[in-house]
């Protein structure tokens, strides 16, 4: 009966050990990352284009102490429900954003979104 007793006490100490042991394997929480909402601001444009399709433009604007400062080089797209974020390329006539699915370009009298390899998603895009 006293081999038992030991036996079961000595068993009990072992898992209340390794379950000690096993929390202090879990790793620690991700730091939360916070964003100073004072410095975005955006600005979005909303296109209208041939054949009664939309586009919405939002460019991020990011304010320093006393001067506002447009990030040209990213631009989000929406296009039917789907946003994209698309990064400035050089290009002769306009601005044009590119991802990996869309091609944006912004020119003086037609705007237009094509797919990646070039097929036509909306043309005839002008600014409301």
């Amino acid at each position: 009966m006293l081999k038992r007793l030991l036996l079961l006490t000595l068993i009990g100490i072992t898992a209340c050990n390794m379950e000690a042991g096993l929390d202090n394997n879990n790793p620690p929480p991700k730091p939360r990352v916070v964003l100073d909402k004072t410095t975005q601001k955006g600005s979005a444009s909303l296109y209208k284009c041939k054949e009664d399709k939309e586009i919405k433009v939002v460019r991020t604007t990011e304010s320093s102490k006393n001067t506002k400062k447009v990030k040209t080089d990213e631009i989000l797209l929406t296009f039917e429900g789907v946003t994209e974020k698309l990064t400035a390329t050089l290009y002769q006539t306009g601005k044009f954003y590119t991802s990996i699915h869309w091609q944006w370009l912004e020119e003086t009298n037609n705007n237009s979104l094509r797919t990646s390899v070039g097929k036509l998603l909306a043309d005839e895009c002008v600014e409301q």
